[in-house]
C-alpha cells in the first residue's frame, strides 16, 4: 500500500513538471515597439510582431533595432525641424509579460 502511494505521488509530481515544461516551451514571444517622444519624454508601447520561438523573436528584435539605429543616425544629417520627434526601440518578451504594466479595473 505504501509503495503504491509513493509511486502515485511520484507520477503526479512528474506529470506536473512535464506539463509546466511543455507550457514554457510553447510560450509565444512578442517584439514590442517602444516609442519615446523627445520633447516630453513620454513613452508608449505597442506589440509589433509575434513569434513561436524565442530565437526568432530575438532575431527580429535585433533587425528592428538595427534599422531604428540607422534611421536615428540618418536623421542627424537633417535640420532639427525635419527630424522625427519620436524614437523607437524594440524589445522581445514572452506573451504573459506586458511592458505597459498591469491592467487596471
Amino acid at each position: 500500500m505504501m509503495r503504491l502511494l509513493r509511486r502515485a505521488s511520484l507520477l503526479v509530481a512528474f506529470s506536473l513538471l512535464t506539463s509546466a515544461a511543455t507550457a514554457t516551451a510553447e510560450c509565444a514571444w512578442v517584439v514590442w515597439r517602444q516609442g519615446l517622444t523627445r520633447s516630453t519624454g513620454a513613452e508608449s508601447w505597442f506589440p509589433q510582431e509575434a513569434f513561436d520561438s524565442v530565437g526568432d523573436c530575438r532575431v527580429a528584435e535585433k533587425v528592428f533595432n538595427d534599422v531604428a539605429e540607422r534611421e536615428r543616425d540618418a536623421a542627424l544629417n537633417l535640420p532639427p525641424l525635419q527630424r522625427q520627434p519620436v524614437t523607437f526601440t524594440y524589445l522581445c518578451l514572452p506573451v504573459p509579460i506586458d511592458p505597459r504594466g498591469p491592467k487596471g479595473r
